[in-house]
C-alpha cells in the first residue's frame, strides 16, 4: 500500500512537472522575442553542410513576425529573402494542417552556382508527400534566379494548396519580361504524379 501511494506520488509530481513545462512553452511562444530565438538556434539543427542565417527578426511563434533579411545555403546553392511578413495560427498543426494568413516577401534571389551536369544528374523526385496538410496564400515582390538558367519575374502571387494527395496553384499572377501571367494547375503527390 505505501509503494501504491509513492508510486501515485511520483506520477502525480511527474505530471505537474510536464503540465507546468508545456505552460511555460506555450506562454514563451506567445512573447516577442520568440521567433527570433528559434531562427537563432535553428542552425543548430541544421543538417551538415547547410546554413540559415536571420536578421531583425520579430514577432512570436504563435503569431508570425517580421524577418527583414533571411538566408539558405547549402553549397553552390544559395537562397535570400528580403522583408518577410508571415502570419499563421497554430492552433490547427494539432490536427495536421498548417494556415498561413499570410506570406509576403519583397524580394526573393535564387544563386545556383552548381554545374549543370551536378544539376542534371539529380533524379525528379517520384513522390511528393508532405506529413500535413498546407494552406497558403503568398505574395512576392520580385523574384531573381541566377546560375545556370536566369529569371526574373514581379509581382507574383496566389494560394498554395495541399490537402494529403494533390498540391494545387489557384488564383496565380506573375509578371515575366514583358508578360503577365496567370498560373493554376495541380499535381499529384504520388505517383504517376499527373499534373
Amino acid at each position: 500500500m505505501n509503494a501504491l501511494r509513492t508510486g501515485l506520488k511520483l506520477l502525480f509530481a511527474t505530471l505537474a512537472v510536464v503540465l507546468a513545462l508545456m505552460g511555460t512553452l506555450w506562454l514563451w511562444s506567445g512573447h516577442n522575442g520568440s521567433l527570433a530565438t528559434l531562427l537563432n538556434y535553428q542552425q543548430l539543427f541544421m543538417p551538415t553542410g547547410q546554413s540559415l542565417e536571420a536578421r531583425q527578426v520579430q514577432g512570436s511563434l504563435r503569431a508570425g513576425g517580421q524577418i527583414g533579411w533571411l538566408r539558405w545555403r547549402r553549397g553552390e546553392l544559395n537562397v535570400e529573402a528580403q522583408d518577410i511578413r508571415v502570419a499563421w495560427t497554430l492552433d490547427t498543426l494539432l490536427n495536421k494542417q498548417l494556415r498561413l494568413n499570410e506570406l509576403s516577401i519583397t524580394a526573393l534571389k535564387i544563386d545556383d552556382q552548381r554545374s549543370s551536369d551536378k544539376v542534371a544528374q539529380r533524379a525528379p523526385p517520384s513522390d511528393l508527400q508532405l506529413p500535413i496538410s498546407i494552406d497558403v496564400p503568398f505574395k512576392l515582390g520580385s523574384v531573381s534566379w541566377s546560375g545556370v538558367t536566369t529569371l526574373q519575374a514581379s509581382d507574383l502571387s496566389g494560394h498554395y494548396r495541399f490537402d494529403g494527395q494533390t498540391h494545387k496553384l489557384d488564383e496565380g499572377h506573375a509578371l515575366i519580361a514583358s508578360g503577365a501571367y496567370r498560373l493554376s494547375g495541380q499535381l499529384q503527390a504520388s505517383a504517376p504524379m499527373a499534373l
